[in-house]
């Protein structure tokens, strides 16, 4: 076998074995997200939406940090609910977790954003939930960072 053709499979066969090992942490990862009962942000649990709403689809998560503040984000799709759901979920967190409502909302609107915040177990850090919905979706996304929320 020429030196040349001889390199290129190896160089094929190496990418090869890296994408069926990078997707098999994926769907690892994947179905880790959708089996969790919450959502792990430093030193704090939340729960998650299977705890509170029963296994929903997760086709993405994601985790990022920038300037002290760590943010995870999960997606979910294929929702025949997302106002029913989103609606038990906000009441579940604000009613058992002691999240407040740091945005106003409208969940009768077929897309939106709304936001809930607590302090964290951590001292001086609070914990921030960005919920995002669309048509047969919704994210949510989990940050932590210095500050302080003080109930009114």
């Amino acid at each position: 076998m020429k030196k040349p053709l001889k390199i290129i499979l190896i160089v094929v066969g190496v990418l090869l074995i890296l994408g069926i090992v990078g997707a098999t942490i994926t769907i690892t990862a994947m179905n880790s997200a959708s089996n969790s009962s919450e959502y792990k942000i430093g030193n704090n649990t939340i729960p998650s939406i299977k705890a509170v709403l029963g296994k929903r689809s997760v086709n993405g998560v994601s985790t990022e940090t920038s300037n002290n503040i760590t943010k995870k984000v999960y997606t979910y799709s294929k929702i025949q609910d997302v106002n029913g759901d989103l609606v038990k979920y906000i009441k579940y967190l604000t009613q058992n977790n002691g999240f407040l409502a740091m945005t106003d909302f409208d969940l009768n609107t077929p897309s939106g954003t709304l936001q809930l915040g607590k302090n964290s177990s951590e001292s001086g850090k609070v914990i921030i939930l960005d919920i995002q919905w669309d048509m047969g979706t919704y994210s949510i996304a989990l940050r932590s960072g210095s500050g302080s929320i003080n109930k009114k």
